[in-house]
């Protein structure tokens, strides 16, 4: 099955200031520092998906650890539909889908 996708964001997730010093030796800080909560870039890009998604349209988004429940409140929040999380090989829920 092939997706058209029109948006890519791998978005800042962060909260822990030593997890921060671990990965900032491979990414630059900007491309972590999610706020606060790690949640600042998700209500941004969340609170726009309405004028982008066409009908029907699928977003995806990759959460840190912990963070599924809270992104899928943002998105339902924006009128979207959250479904469940999808978990990687360590059961974590990593992956938070929604339809338009």
């Amino acid at each position: 099955m092939f997706l058209e996708v029109r948006g890519l964001a791998d978005s800042e997730y962060l909260v822990d200031l030593l997890r921060v010093d671990l990965v900032a030796r491979f990414e630059p800080l900007l491309a972590l520092d999610g706020g606060t909560d790690g949640l600042a870039a998700y209500r941004a890009i969340a609170a726009s998906l309405g004028g982008l998604l066409a009908p029907g349209g699928i977003v995806l988004f990759e959460v840190g650890e912990g963070q599924a429940a809270d992104v899928s409140g943002l998105l339902t929040a924006a009128g979207l539909t959250p479904g469940p999380p999808w978990k990687d090989l360590g059961g974590v829920a990593r992956v938070v889908p929604a339809r338009q």
